[in-house]
């Protein structure tokens, strides 16, 4: 297989570009001939054989994904081999950036693009755990954000079934996930539910607000340890603009024992919402699609709502006057 974008080929899928690539699998932007439509192929890294035990990732992906079909949850169209044997999955193409790219751009967010971030999180992830799904791996990276406004979960190479799955290492010291955002269980390779995705969605949403996560060490096993023993700096302590009630909420995310958090995402989802009602009536797909505007990765005016409603407040008084003149 050719390793030059446009020399590569799955199937009817010609790759236009690479999107990402991590230590198992890559992702392409690529093009259906001769319908035009682009979706993302995601494939095994060209190092690794079709025979490999990692191929099982994609398998497993494939399945979970299945099951999952959310507006905020990436969507698989197809999951294919080719006559090598090597497996692929098509997917559905986000038009847009990661959480990771707008972190970089803007270091931290505004409490309303925070929690407009979350809402779209924590939605997918309800979607995922009501049909037993947990994503294990929730971090900005794996986070899109399109030019619509629309949050989107990727990657659930790792996921697992709370229900009848348990997915083993590949070999003793391998470890899952991403330690600076995973959960105390889940460091500790105990069993996991739902409940830990959301200590991630936690680790994200103090990410968001200040810039940095709840338990960064200058050494990388520190912050694992800190996980499981230190409490964060409360929110406060760093942004002084984050309302009581929203950190309540990033606080209760990040309990180190799953039952002393939400129980479900459910109740986190209705606490996010409220927490973003209580500051603005703007819908999040709205606030995200400005966010990316203001950052400067989407080119485009700055539209408000408030301003909208406003406006027409005014109109409305204008015909009154006239009306009753």
């Amino acid at each position: 297989m050719s390793s030059h974008p446009g020399e590569i080929r799955f199937g009817n899928y010609r790759v236009e570009e690479e999107l990402r690539s991590g230590v198992v699998s890559t992702t392409y932007k690529a093009v259906h001939e001769p319908l035009g439509k682009h979706v993302a192929i995601k494939t095994l890294n060209m190092q690794l054989l079709e025979t490999s035990s990692f191929a099982d990732h994609l398998d497993r992906e494939a399945k979970v994904l299945a099951d999952l079909a959310h507006p905020n949850v990436v969507l698989l169209l197809e999951a294919k081999r080719l006559a090598s044997g090597r497996p692929y999955l098509v997917l559905e193409y986000v038009d847009g950036w990661s959480l990771h790219d707008l972190l970089a751009k803007k270091h931290c967010l505004g409490v309303d693009v925070a929690l407009a971030v979350a809402i779209g999180i924590c939605a997918g992830l309800d979607h995922a755990h009501e049909r037993g799904i947990v994503h294990r791996d929730i971090k900005p990276s794996n986070v899109l954000l399109a030019k619509s406004g629309t949050v989107k979960i990727i990657d659930f190479g790792i996921a697992q079934r709370t229900r009848s799955e348990r997915v083993e290492p590949e070999t003793e010291n391998e470890a899952f996930g991403t330690p600076a955002y995973m959960s105390p269980e889940q460091i500790l390779g105990d069993f996991v539910d739902g409940r830990s995705d959301l200590f991630s969605l936690g680790v994200v949403l103090y990410e968001m607000l200040a810039g940095s996560r709840p338990f960064d060490a200058a050494s990388a096993p520190r912050p694992v340890q800190r996980i499981r023993r230190d409490a964060p700096l409360p929110l406060s302590g760093r942004v002084r603009s984050v309302p009581r009630s929203v950190e309540r909420v990033v606080m209760h995310l990040l309990e180190k024992s799953p039952d002393d958090r939400y129980a479900n995402a459910g109740i986190a989802l209705d606490r996010l919402r409220a927490a973003l009602r209580s500051i603005t009536k703007e819908d999040p797909s709205m606030i995200v699609r400005n966010a990316l505007i203001e950052a400067g990765l989407l080119e485009g005016k700055v539209r408000r709502k408030e301003a909208t409603l406003g406006w027409a407040r005014a109109c409305r008084q204008v015909l009154r006057r006239w009306f009753s003149g």
